[in-house]
């Protein structure tokens, strides 16, 4: 049914392999996963590396710190998603920076993807007044959006 999955994480989540919110993912992606040669794609989000740095002298140790701390969130993302029970030939591993919502939508447009499937707490008071990064993929998502609490 469907052939690309985009299941994106919280990598700085407190817990998660335990009570936390990733560890409610795996079910659901394995689910949707299981029909015939699913390619699931992984996806974190890294906060915005400022533009006004690209001015400062030291432009290229900014730069070299910054492929460290997504080599690591890449890392941290592979080791996460080995808790998921899906085939390895079908699995893709995505690192990006910048908003979560808008790297979110741009790369579940540029994979084509079919489902996003998206964790979400219980709303708080910041999340009703701002608005949560799932209701704002929810909204503006081309494709079907599963959130998991």
């Amino acid at each position: 049914m469907y052939k690309n999955i985009l299941v994106a994480i919280d990598i700085a989540e407190d817990d998660i392999f335990g009570e936390g919110l990733t560890s409610k993912l795996p079910p659901h992606v394995e689910y949707m996963a299981d029909k015939t040669h699913t390619n699931v794609h992984f996806f974190t989000v890294i906060p915005f590396f400022p533009n006004f740095a690209s001015y400062a002298r030291e432009y290229d140790v900014l730069l070299d710190e910054r492929n460290k701390i997504t080599d690591k969130a890449l890392s941290k993302l592979i080791s996460i998603t080995k808790i998921f029970n899906i085939n390895p030939a079908n699995t893709h591993h995505h690192v990006k920076t910048g908003s979560p919502i808008d790297q979110i939508l741009r790369l579940s447009t540029d994979i084509n993807a079919d489902l996003i499937i998206i964790g979400s707490r219980q709303p708080t008071i910041t999340t009703r007044l701002l608005g949560s990064t799932a209701a704002a993929v929810v909204r503006y998502a081309k494709a079907s959006v599963l959130v998991v609490r």
